[in-house]
């Protein structure tokens, strides 16, 4: 111990020396500038302090109830109600919330409940929930992402489940989507949902809220046999084939096969035909024209009826034309004129009534059941 002149109590050893100068002591240093001025380890079970300015902390537990100011902080557990650090190195950090005016850089993993910030910029983010503005990252993997505005990918590759982002475009089941959004699998959607243009533009039917340009599937209380399609465009329906119109229904609701402008209700532009039917004939539907090639009960021949099918009353069926003629095996056998004329085995009559053969091994006229009284 010696006693120098500028007031100045030194303790030392081979290592370690004690310094008191101008009313601050100093441990491993000899130019003490606060109170008490360590200059190595200090190892403590409770420490208490308005003010400590380290350089490096190690502890196991820090708790301070004001504030903890550091250069580097190296703590196992920070319980603090204000934390103030360039560079805070924690096993595990404990407390309400932690503001932060600049940067929070984790080298690591950061394990949180809740993340609630203005820009997030990470290699990899995993986490339970994450809310905030902007995410920049270039791997981000979380249980839950509540997007309010926006989904942006910018350049990086952006993952969300199954979900992928790549220079704006968005890919599910595919890490390459090639348009704005690339789906790889099925679309599902709910009942009464739809594919819409535009979201207010509808109008009701059937109890049901149709989008006037939209797809959807709904129950249809009109049609027991279950749910429907509704197909709707406000200004009519197109479907093609290679390019060319087939099928087209106007808004006024004629419809058109191989035709762009159908007239009619049904309007045809080339041949139709109709297949043969085994099927038994409709005996439920009402008065109406039925045409069909019918293969039913030993019938095999084309039929075209005025018929109501629910009570069998067969009804007048008029044929409207300039001429009219009827063949068997490609020969004319009946030919009525635009005079009215009526030709038997010609196409030429001259009077109301001809009559005409080409061969005299038959007779003309045959007359049969007839009774002259005689």
């Amino acid at each position: 111990m010696s006693l120098q002149q500028n007031r100045r109590i030194s303790f030392s050893d081979m290592n370690k020396s004690l310094t008191v100068t101008n009313g601050n002591t100093g441990i491993g240093t000899t130019a003490p500038a606060h109170m008490l001025d360590v200059n190595g380890g200090v190892r403590s079970t409770n420490f208490t302090t308005t003010n400590a300015l380290i350089t490096n902390v190690t502890t196991g537990t820090l708790n301070a109830s004001t504030g903890i100011t550091a250069a580097t902080a190296q703590i196992t557990n920070i319980n603090a109600t204000t934390s103030s650090a360039g560079t805070a190195v924690a096993t595990t950090y404990t407390g309400g919330s932690m503001s932060l005016s600049g940067n929070l850089s984790i080298g690591g993993t950061l394990t949180t409940v809740n993340i609630t910030t203005t820009n997030i910029s990470e290699t990899n983010v995993s986490a339970g929930t994450v809310s905030a503005t902007n995410i920049g990252v270039t791997t981000q993997t979380v249980g839950t992402s509540r997007i309010t505005t926006s989904l942006l990918a910018l350049g990086n590759s952006n993952t969300v489940g199954n979900i992928f982002t790549t220079g704006g475009n968005v890919g599910i089941g595919t890490t390459s989507p090639l348009t704005t959004l690339d789906v790889r699998g099925n679309i599902v959607i709910p009942m009464s949902s739809r594919l819409t243009l535009t979201a207010t533009d509808n109008f009701s039917y059937s109890g049901n809220t149709v989008g006037h340009y939209s797809l959807s599937w709904n129950t249809d209380p009109s049609f027991a046999g279950g749910s429907m399609s509704y197909l709707s465009g406000y200004g009519g329906i197109r479907l093609f084939t290679t390019g060319t119109p087939r099928m087209n229904i106007l808004n006024n609701g004629n419809v058109g096969i191989n035709t762009e402008a159908p007239s009619t209700q049904l309007s045809v532009n080339g041949d139709f035909s109709l297949a043969a039917n085994s099927g038994a004939w409709n005996s439920t539907a009402g008065k109406g024209l039925f045409m069909r090639y019918s293969t039913a009960g030993g019938q095999d021949g084309a039929f075209i009826q005025s018929i109501d099918r629910s009570t069998s009353i067969l009804y007048p069926l008029s044929l409207v034309t300039q001429t009219f003629s009827v063949e068997t095996n490609s020969v004319n056998r009946l030919h009525i004129t635009s005079t009215g004329n009526v030709g038997i085995g010609t196409s030429t009559p001259r009077s109301n009534l001809e009559i005409s053969q080409s061969s005299s091994t038959t007779g003309v006229m045959l007359f049969s059941g007839l009774n002259d009284g005689g």
